[in-house]
């Protein structure tokens, strides 16, 4: 049994009390939340100058110059607020490195029936995989990778320079992009639905050999979004932009957790493909993803990520195409991130295009 804290420690219950009942609980998801906030993307994402045409990305890996920029606003009732956003691929270089990746619940609730269907049927699975650890996931890859050094600066909205991140993701996975998982996803929406929310607590699901390939695909994509966030919170401005939006946990949810967790449910088998007649100019495929950021498992804020190629320059964000955000319980409050430009690195000989 865990040792109670020294009584001096404790927190006193008579000033706790009024301080949880203001704090109050997380209110349900509206159920049609994932239709509200993609009603607003072709508006909140439209540029703010009808004939900038961005450069279709290309088929080739991303390489030393690329550079995509971003314009961040958040909206707060009446009261706005930007910034800017750049993500450039400084350096390319082989290093060795560790191969591997967190599985996600979702996955781990897939089997691939065995043996493989062959005509005479397919055979069940005897029994449900085990939870992997991590450290199992993580294995040597005996050879070199290629690996994209990325600088993540941030502006004030009159262009003075806040910051520069720093931070490194393999080229496979930003060539990768995002744009195969919403496919992937997409073609088994019916059968995972509701399946990532519902995690480890979902039933075990037999599948094919080619739904299991679609399933890790997507994974893969969670993985690749996961590392994304994970890259942004790390920059001090861009993680001040989030805690602006974001529903605080409640207090109680603090103590019982002994701070806060974040944790991102990325549900690539609702993606949607988008008209690209709502966004002029735009002739490249573009996805809608719901994204919830999960504070001690409470809705921190709701999302609709838009996916598009990865090609360079675009591959510097894995894709990324724009983000429209918004405060669980409250619509006046939310951030929307467009992307403004692209520029192809030097060896590319390409200029910044945009608006």
């Amino acid at each position: 049994m865990r040792n109670a804290p020294p009584r001096s420690l404790q927190p006193r219950r008579s000033a706790l009390l009024p301080l949880l009942l203001l704090a109050g609980c997380a209110s349900a998801l509206e159920p049609d939340w994932q239709a509200r906030l993609g009603s607003r993307l072709a508006v909140d994402l439209a540029p703010p100058d009808p004939t900038a045409v961005l450069a279709p990305p290309d088929d080739a890996d991303p390489i030393a110059g690329d550079r995509v920029r971003y314009e961040i606003m958040l909206c707060d009732g009446a009261r706005t607020k930007t910034w800017q956003l750049a993500l450039t691929v400084a350096e390319v270089e082989n290093v060795p490195i560790a191969e591997g990746r967190v599985v996600p619940e979702f996955e781990q609730r897939v089997v691939a029936e065995w043996p493989p269907r062959d005509g005479r049927g397919a055979a069940e699975a005897a029994f449900a995989p085990e939870p992997v650890d991590l450290e199992q996931l993580l294995r040597a890859a005996g050879r070199d990778v290629e690996v994209a050094a990325l600088h993540v600066e941030t502006f004030a909205g009159d262009g003075a320079h806040l910051g520069t991140g720093e931070s490194s993701v393999e080229v496979e996975r930003l060539r990768r992009g995002l744009l195969p998982a919403c496919r992937a996803g997409h073609r088994h929406r019916e059968l995972m639905r509701g399946r990532v929310a519902a995690g480890k607590q979902a039933p075990v699901l037999t599948v094919d050999a080619a739904t299991a390939a679609d399933i890790e695909t997507v994974a893969i994509g969670v993985d690749s979004c996961t590392t994304f966030f994970r890259m942004l919170q790390c920059n001090p401005v861009t993680r001040q932009i989030l805690t602006e939006v974001l529903a605080l946990p409640s207090l109680w949810s603090i103590l019982t957790h002994w701070g806060v967790r974040i944790t991102f449910q990325i549900d690539f088998f609702a993606a949607e493909r988008l008209d690209p007649a709502q966004f002029p100019g735009q002739a490249r495929e573009l996805w809608s993803v719901p994204v919830v950021l999960l504070l001690n498992g409470q809705p921190g804020f709701l999302a609709s990520v838009v996916i598009g190629p990865s090609g360079s320059p675009d591959g510097a964000a894995a894709g990324i195409h724009g983000l429209v955000a918004r405060h669980p319980s409250d619509e006046r409050r939310r951030v929307v991130v467009r992307m403004v430009a692209v520029q192809r690195g030097a060896a590319a000989g390409g200029a910044e295009k945009g608006s």
